[in-house]
C-alpha cells in the first residue's frame, strides 16, 4: 500500500515537472501564431505595420528589442513622411508606453548628469544601465549592438531618453501615454519608406 502511494506521488511530480517545462514552449508558439495570424499587440508589432496615434498614421520601419541583464523592452521606429517618432513599450508590473520624438537641441556628453533641464522642465534620471539590442529593419536584416541608456522623468509625466552608441549620443523627449490610445494595423512585413 505504501509503495502505491509513493508511485502516485512520483507520477504527480513528473506530470507537474513536464507541464512546467512545456509552458515556455507553448508561450513562444502562441506568439509566432499571433504574428502569423496578423493579429498584433504592443509586443508583436512588426516592420510595415501601421500605428495610429491621435488620428495620425505611422509606419513601423524598425523594431528593436533591448536586453538589460534579462529584462526586455521594445522600441519601434515610426515614420510619417519626413516625421520620426519612437514608440517604446515595456512591461514590469504594468505596461508602460512612451511616445518619443528625437531632438538635437540639447547638448549632452557621453556621461549625462543626474538632472537635466529641457524647455523649462527639470528631468531626473530614474534608471540607467547597459543593454544589448537586436534590431530588425533596413531591409529586415537583423543586427545586434549595445548601448548605454539613461531614462529621465519630469514631475509632469514627461520623459527624456539618452542613449549612447559608440560615443554617439541620441536624445529623445516625449510622454507616457495610455496603451489603449494606440491602434495597430498589420502590414505586409515590408518597410514603406525603405529606411
Amino acid at each position: 500500500m505504501l509503495t502505491l502511494i509513493w508511485i502516485g506521488i512520483i507520477v504527480i511530480v513528473i506530470i507537474i515537472f513536464i507541464k512546467v517545462i512545456e509552458k515556455p514552449k507553448l508561450r513562444q508558439s502562441s506568439q509566432r501564431e499571433i504574428i502569423a495570424s496578423g493579429k498584433r499587440d504592443l509586443f508583436t508589432i512588426q516592420i510595415g505595420d501601421i500605428i495610429v496615434y491621435q488620428t495620425e498614421e505611422w509606419c513601423v520601419e524598425e523594431r528593436i528589442v533591448y536586453n538589460a541583464s534579462g529584462y526586455h523592452w521594445f522600441e519601434y521606429l515610426l515614420l510619417n513622411e519626413d516625421q520620426i517618432r519612437w514608440l517604446s513599450v515595456e512591461q514590469d508590473d504594468l505596461i508602460e508606453v512612451l511616445w518619443l520624438k528625437p531632438i538635437n537641441n540639447l547638448d549632452i556628453s557621453t556621461k549625462p548628469p543626474k538632472t537635466l533641464n529641457f524647455e523649462g522642465e527639470s528631468y531626473k534620471c530614474v534608471e540607467s544601465g547597459k543593454a544589448t539590442i537586436n534590431k530588425q529593419g533596413k531591409n529586415n536584416i537583423p543586427t545586434s549592438e549595445a548601448c548605454t541608456y539613461y531614462d529621465y522623468e519630469s514631475e509632469n509625466d514627461r520623459v527624456l531618453s539618452v542613449e549612447i552608441w559608440d560615443n554617439e549620443v541620441e536624445i529623445m523627449v516625449g510622454e507616457i501615454i495610455n496603451p489603449r490610445s494606440i491602434e495597430i494595423f498589420p502590414g505586409d512585413g515590408q518597410a514603406i519608406y525603405g529606411n
